[in-house]
């Protein structure tokens, strides 16, 4: 017979247990990666100012909150890593790593990466990842330079028109 408390306390049920356990796999990886002459990348993802009810700096309430929760914070995320995930097959990009979801201060979900490539895919996985991780919310960001090809058209034609009228 056991006791329950005891199961759980020495299965991976156990967060301590659990994170030597993922300590121990990333170790692996970076063997693995060393051994390839591998690279590897640690990112962070996380969602547009429009899924946080509270502004993290000051911790006030966010005017651009929309009422968005914690699940619809997640699937943005997924649909952010499956766009990054399309990118990187067409360009034969291969990964390899790990993925963890931590809530930020207002439950949001934020998402951070370790992931390991041939070092002459690095610069271009950077890139991927900023395109599709930043695309959102690209202008409060002020990050132009993730517009879409339509969008940078769009502006552009704009730029052309206002300069015509001067």
């Amino acid at each position: 017979e056991f006791q329950l408390d005891e199961v759980v306390a020495g299965s991976s049920a156990n967060p301590a247990i659990r994170r030597a356990e993922l300590m121990v796999r990333i170790a692996g990886f970076e063997h693995m990666a060393q051994e390839l002459e591998h690279v590897g990348e640690f990112i962070t993802l996380t969602c547009p100012s429009r899924f946080h009810i509270h502004s993290a700096a000051r911790g006030r309430k966010n005017s651009k909150f929309d009422g968005s929760t914690p699940a619809e914070a997640q699937d943005y995320l997924t649909n952010v890593w499956a766009c990054i995930g399309s990118a990187l097959k067409r360009e034969n990009i291969s990964i390899y790593g790990f993925r963890v979801v931590e809530p930020h201060h207002d439950g949001c979900p934020h998402w951070h990466g370790l992931f390991f490539m041939p070092k002459e895919d690095r610069r271009r996985f950077r890139q991927i990842v900023a395109m599709h991780g930043c695309r959102e919310d690209r202008r409060e960001l002020k990050l132009f330079y993730q517009e879409t090809r339509k969008e940078a058209k769009a502006r552009q034609q704009w730029e052309f028109h206002c300069a015509q009228a001067k």
